[in-house]
């Protein structure tokens, strides 16, 4: 257990050393600090949206489908995610531009920022969205921080009272990996990290694949099943990725810094950190393939057909109203999350001059995006076929909290494979968390950078902030950040002693989908100008009214949900979010046209 801290303390260490780097300079755009202070790389871009896909949420319902041998809500989702990247892909150039004129006058970047240049760029729009973002940002990396806490805590010595401090812990390593450095510390921290994640996940994945093999018993149709896409995302992964998992190109100088020839010692060492994480990683990859292969021969080419295909046949336990929820969510929530807007900026955006890298063609940022698609479901279906083959190894007893089962069991294991298996799954889970919350934070101070200092200090407007006045907004944009997250702990530590308080309780779905709705009540303000440009905007008022009524049908079917009848309609919630608020948005249209000057 030394060896396993002390390896941890050092991953986390040398993951730190992007922030030293690039924190060292002066920041005298705002876009310096909260978008990119270096020409960001597109692997960079690439790792760091990658890594924010893999939220501990979605690691836990991925894991619970897996366990219960239900495959298909798994596939439509990462389907699903594909088809709304690709729809941020067709809308790019009507983004491009509101990104090349936002930086290059030094405005808002953010999704409620395009919300008021659109919607009658209305001070009133912009403030009303963006507290709407920052709230609902601040409740997922709360409920993210102390629903890894819950899974890690029956891993680590302490007793039953380890929940707030493990939870205290993860907010600090979120404010270490984005204050220092901005956004750009926050995503080459985050790729390093990624690279940790994919070591735990992938590490943990092979030793309990070891266990079932070697346990010589039959697998059922689901195990079977598991094991076969396991060992293709494991050879796609390979060939697809080449050993490429974490970027290691140069880390740039801060933009308002001098260059240098001289990399220095420790942009060295992160890299050649890097270049070892990269060689591990493909190592158990391929490790992982061969042991599955060789469960597979020992079946017979035949017998895997028809157990997979009755796995597929298997009836599934998810909701109509679940599935709709699993095809809306993927598609409509990455182009309404600001974290994806500052990330696709970084890459589009030269940080130098605030405009369009010319040198960056379409191809390229089709690229980051098939990858980012493509990497995200292979990593979220490994993640499902982990939680069947789990379950399995360690005859874990299903049920609702079937994830902390399997870890409190195989924590109980009194043998060296199940200390290490547990070991890199807390790896994991802990890399999850700080990369959810580092991600998150940093949209956090973007928007209140860019939307809510500017309505409240109209001096601070980064238009007009002189560098002096620029420190000044930054230093009040991390002090409101921070107060935020003394208000999430002090939450906590009041929520501390709830025996409700658990990843698997109905509490941490409800808190994780009233969020998500609030984010896309921005859905048809977004969307409708992406398509139809300026034709498609309405009044300021309006557009106050269609976010509140996505807001108000979302957490109200959320609200309705909490009573133990009607527990299942709280999937509902987000059908119930974008229909209301497209709907209204359909007649503020009506109105618009017909009252229009010369209707």
């Amino acid at each position: 257990m030394s060896f396993a801290l002390l390896a941890l303390i050092a991953c986390v260490g040398i993951s730190c050393i992007p922030l030293y780097l690039l924190g060292r300079g002066v920041y005298a755009r705002a876009r310096e600090y909260f978008v990119a202070s270096e020409h960001t790389p597109p692997g960079v871009v690439r790792n760091s949206l990658i890594a924010y896909s893999l939220q501990i949420a979605t690691f836990g319902q991925l894991f619970s489908w897996g366990a219960k041998g239900e495959f298909w809500p798994a596939m439509i989702f990462s389907a699903m995610f594909g088809a709304g990247l690709y729809l941020i892909q067709r809308l790019r150039l009507p983004m491009r531009a509101f990104m090349s004129q936002a930086l290059e006058r030094d405005r808002s970047v953010t999704v409620p920022g395009f919300i008021a240049r659109q919607h009658g760029n209305d001070a009133r729009v912009q403030l009303i969205a963006a507290m709407l973002s920052v709230c609902a940002f601040a409740g997922l990396i709360a409920s993210a921080a102390i629903g890894a806490a819950t899974l890690v805590k029956p891993i680590l010595p302490g007793g039953l009272n380890t929940t707030f401090p493990i939870a205290c812990g993860l907010l600090g390593l979120m404010l270490l990996y984005t204050i220092p450095a901005g956004n750009s510390g926050a995503m080459r921290s985050a790729q390093a990290q990624l690279g940790i994640l994919y070591f735990g996940l992938i590490g943990s994945t092979l030793i309990v694949l070891y266990m079932l093999i070697s346990s010589a018993g039959q697998m059922p149709p689901q195990g079977t099943f598991a094991v076969t896409v396991l060992a293709a995302c494991c050879a796609i992964v390979l060939i697809y990725r080449r050993s490429r998992y974490i970027d290691t190109s140069p880390i740039g100088s801060p933009v308002s810094g001098e260059t240098t020839d001289i990399e220095p010692l420790g942009a060295r060492l992160f890299r050649r950190f890097s270049r070892i994480v990269n060689e591990l990683i493909a190592v158990l990859a391929a490790t992982t393939l061969v042991i599955a292969l060789i469960g597979l021969y020992a079946q017979g080419v035949p017998a895997v057909i028809t157990e997979s295909v009755s796995a597929l046949r298997a009836e599934t336990q998810t909701s109509i109203s679940g599935l709709l929820a699993l095809v809306l969510l993927p598609i409509f929530y990455p182009i309404v999350d600001t974290t994806n807007w500052l990330r696709i900026t970084a890459l589009e955006i030269d940080p130098h001059s605030g405009r369009v890298d010319t040198g960056r063609t379409p191809e390229t940022f089709a690229r980051v995006l098939a990858m980012y698609a493509s990497a995200s479901a292979l990593v979220w279906l490994l993640i499902c076929m982990f939680g069947t083959i789990a379950v399995l190894a360690t005859n874990t007893p299903g049920g609702a909290d079937v994830l902390r089962s399997f870890i409190v069991r195989l924590a109980s294991q009194r043998n060296d494979l199940a200390d290490v298996a547990s070991w890199l799954l807390l790896v994991s889970v802990i890399a999850m968390a700080v990369l959810t919350g580092s991600a998150m934070f940093s949209a956090i101070l973007a928007t209140i950078r860019y939307d809510i200092i500017p309505a409240v200090w109209s001096s601070l407007a980064p238009e007009r902030a002189q560098p002096s006045n620029e420190a000044l907004a930054r230093r009040r944009a991390i002090i409101a950040g921070s107060s935020l997250c003394v208000v999430m702990l002090i939450a906590l530590f009041v929520l501390n002693d709830d025996p409700g308080l658990s990843f698997a309780s109905g509490w941490f779905l409800n808190l994780q989908l009233a969020c998500l709705c609030v984010q896309l009540a921005f859905g048809p303000l977004v969307l409708a100008p992406l398509i139809s440009g300026n034709s498609a905007a309405i009044s300021p008022a309006w557009a106050i009214a269609v976010i509140g009524a996505g807001v108000a049908a979302g957490q109200g079917v959320i609200i309705v949900s909490l009573q133990p009848e009607h527990t299942a309609w709280v999937w509902s919630a987000i059908p119930a979010c974008l229909g209301s608020g497209l709907s209204l948005y359909a007649v503020a249209r009506l109105w618009t046209s017909k009252t229009a000057p010369g209707a």
